[in-house]
């Protein structure tokens, strides 16, 4: 109540015309707001330990994997051109939903990167740090992070008179 006088007069210090009136829709925009904080709230969150989640990430990953071993496949019968349509009609329907695989592989490695890495390799052919195995894919729904990558990554090879140690 207090505040609301103090609004009050501090507006009598002006002239009229550069008087600016009190909102009457603020308690109701408040409501509104309080509202939409409660059903956001109350809304399915994204938590690691949601079952839900976790299986949602597990048949995205099984089907990222047959999907890659049908890719390779020849198509010598019907039976496999039919999986193929099946595999991909799937992997369509999931996308449509908000699920999102994202293969890693080819990619430059960056430490920043939201991927596990499962082991380091050297290779003196490359200049720059490279994932050259996806092992689990990284899977979004909506947006969200629900499955971290898990990857082999190549790094070039270190020079042998560039340690850190100091040699005596």
């Amino acid at each position: 109540m207090f505040q609301r006088l103090w609004q009050t007069m501090r507006q009598w210090r002006y002239p009229p015309e550069f008087r600016i009136e009190a909102p009457t829709m603020l308690p109701e925009v408040l409501a509104v707001l309080q509202r939409l904080e409660e059903l956001i709230r109350s809304e399915f969150t994204y938590q690691e330990d949601d079952t839900l989640l976790n299986l949602v990430a597990e048949l995205a990953t099984g089907l990222w994997r047959l999907r890659r071993r049908l890719q390779n496949a020849p198509e010598d019968h019907d039976d496999l051109r039919r999986a193929k349509r099946i595999c991909q009609a799937i992997w369509d329907a999931m996308e449509e939903k908000g699920v999102v695989v994202h293969d890693h592989t080819g990619e430059n490695y960056d430490p920043g990167m939201s991927v596990e890495v499962l082991t380091f390799q050297e290779d003196k052919t490359l200049t720059r740090a490279q994932i050259v195995e996806t092992i689990k894919p990284s899977v979004f729904l909506q947006g969200h992070l629900i499955q971290w990558g898990v990857v082999i990554v190549s790094i070039p090879n270190r020079k042998e008179g560039n340690n850190d140690a100091v040699n005596d």
